[in-house]
């Protein structure tokens, strides 16, 4: 008997996958559930399973996790660190999905909000078969997941009029086809999917007009780039002099000291021409409202186009040369008070 476990949620907002189906159908209806949790797109992708239902739900299994997850005596802190990986990509996928629709079907489809513990879901198959599932009770996934099954709607009103419904959009396979390719070149790239992670959350906490963690967050992963881009430099410049390095351990130990803060590093990148003075400007516009908002100096007001403008350009610094032109679904929206 082979089983299989997927860790699993649905996006805000819940979506159809490559084409609506005709809810009112009798021929629909009588296959309800099963038509509801199709599977119509899947790939495996540098060890990671990803398949989508008709129905919107993303499953995600990765291989290593799992693996670890099958180990005996697993420790309290292993099982919470494994939920965090997961979460991590998931949050990862939903956020490059997103970039996906608007590039592929030019439209803002989702309102982007950070997938937690609450809102993921585990689910089993047998020998291809559903087994079981996990029921996400204290999130609205807990709703969709209850609308795959038609005793779940009101009797006497079309499926069409129900409001889990009447609001999907459609996510064309192209979209889905783009989204594989995304995630196959960010897996390529060590460390990118938790970077990808913190900026999911930033753009979570810009949606809800919290800017100024917006800006924090944009800043934790500039300065992880600006650390890598740095290092690598001083690694291509300590070539061999002679019979000795050009970057002996108390020069490294220098150059790597508390006198060189984000701000000088980001000066000798821009002069060594390994990021560029628009580059650097947006840098230093983003760490001095971050250290404006750390220090409580609050001498800048941060707005939302600042925190529009932090993201985008994260994303561009981010995901440089692994997919090209990203672009953020940075529409907002709000319930009237």
């Amino acid at each position: 008997m082979t089983r299989s476990t997927y860790t699993c949620f649905y996006t805000n907002k819940p979506f159809w996958a490559i084409e609506r189906p005709d809810l009112d159908a009798p021929e629909f209806s009588s296959e309800f559930t099963k038509k509801m949790s199709e599977i119509v797109f899947a790939r495996d992708i540098e060890g990671i399973s990803l398949r989508i239902a008709r129905d919107g739900l993303i499953e995600l299994r990765d291989q290593c996790l799992e693996e670890r997850a099958q180990s005996r005596n697993k420790k309290f802190q292993e099982l919470a660190q494994m939920w965090s990986e997961y979460l991590q990509l998931a949050n990862s996928v939903f956020l490059m999905l997103d970039m996906a629709a608007v590039a592929a079907q030019n439209f803002a489809l989702f309102d982007f909000q950070e997938v937690t513990r609450k809102d993921a879901f585990r689910m089993s198959y047998e020998n291809g078969k559903f087994s079981s599932s996990g029921v996400s009770i204290e999130s609205v996934s807990g709703s969709y997941q209850m609308g795959r099954f038609l005793s779940n709607y009101q009797p006497g009103l079309p499926l069409s009029h129900d409001p889990r419904i009447s609001f999907r959009q459609v996510v064309r396979e192209k979209t889905l086809s783009l989204l594989s390719e995304y995630i196959s070149q960010s897996l390529k790239v060590h460390g990118l999917l938790e970077k990808l992670y913190s900026l999911a959350k930033s753009l979570s906490e810009y949606k809800v007009g919290n800017y100024k963690v917006c800006i924090v967050l944009c800043w934790f992963v500039i300065e992880e780039i600006l650390n890598e881009k740095y290092k690598d430099f001083l690694k291509n410049k300590n070539c061999q002099v002679g019979k000795k390095k050009r970057i002996n351990s108390k020069r490294k130990s220098l150059l790597t000291s508390r006198d060189f803060t984000a701000s000088v590093v980001s000066n000798i990148l821009e002069l060594s021409d390994v990021i560029s003075l628009a580059q650097f400007n947006s840098v230093d516009k983003i760490r001095r409202m971050r250290n404006d908002i750390a220090h409580g100096i609050n001498k800048m007001q941060i707005s939302g186009d600042d925190s529009a403008e932090a993201l985008a350009f994260t994303a561009e610094f981010l995901l440089e040369g692994v997919i090209s032109s990203p672009k953020l679904n940075l529409s907002l929206s709000s319930q009237g008070l």
